[in-house]
């Protein structure tokens, strides 16, 4: 799936929604870093595909899994 596709698919929720990722597969990450707000960011090797997409709780919930 592109951007432009993920982007489509979410224009169907609500602004206020909030966007929640989940990866359902387990890989190990090139490298994490955290800003000084704690926030983090992992590089992976592998590229990510969603696997679902869906309301859940009033959110947008997008399950993500390794590409093959």
């Amino acid at each position: 799936m592109t951007v432009k596709e993920l982007k489509d698919n979410l224009d169907f929720y609500d602004d206020d929604a909030d966007v929640v990722f989940e990866v359902c597969d387990d890989f190990e990450p090139e490298s994490v870093t955290e800003d000084k707000y704690g926030y983090k960011q992992v590089h992976l090797d592998s590229k990510l595909k969603p696997t679902f997409i869906g309301e859940i709780h009033g959110d947008c919930y997008i399950e993500l899994g390794l590409e093959e």
